[in-house]
């Protein structure tokens, strides 16, 4: 009988299988935790609580531009642009349209922002504790 040969590369569904489990597992436990917490001190936040200070800020305006370079499909959506409407209501956010005068930046790292911010000629007004950035453009 001929005995197989051992190949290290077998293991790697076994371990992508085992990496994926641990990343669910790590953001289901930070959500767990996120949760608890406002269970504790009784403050639940209300979708869009992280644009909430953008209200008083830009006001006057009907339609602001919301960029972001987080994935915006249905399957991925985390939520922030619907919670930033819901938030800022009547104002309307006209996801990923940089040709408004103010525009709102939802991005994974807050120096993208900034860049974004040059990239456009846009003035840098203010950023907030939940790391959301807000600007103005010359029109």
């Amino acid at each position: 009988m001929k005995k197989l040969a051992y190949h290290p590369w077998r293991k790697i569904p076994l371990i992508i299988v085992i990496a994926l489990t641990f990343v669910n597992f790590s953001s289901l436990f930070r959500a767990y935790r996120e949760a608890l917490i406002q269970i504790r001190t009784n403050v639940i936040l209300e979708p869009g609580t992280e644009f909430a200070d953008f209200k008083d800020k830009i006001s006057g305006a009907k339609i602001v531009g919301f960029l972001t370079d987080k994935d915006m499909s249905s399957e991925r959506n985390d939520g922030q642009f619907l919670g930033a409407q819901y938030m800022l209501a009547p104002m309307i956010l006209d996801l990923n349209n940089p040709y408004h005068e103010f525009l709102i930046l939802d991005y994974i790292d807050l120096s993208y922002s900034f860049e974004k911010i040059k990239e456009l000629n846009a003035i840098y007004l203010y950023t907030n504790k939940y790391g959301k950035s807000l600007a103005k453009k010359k029109l």
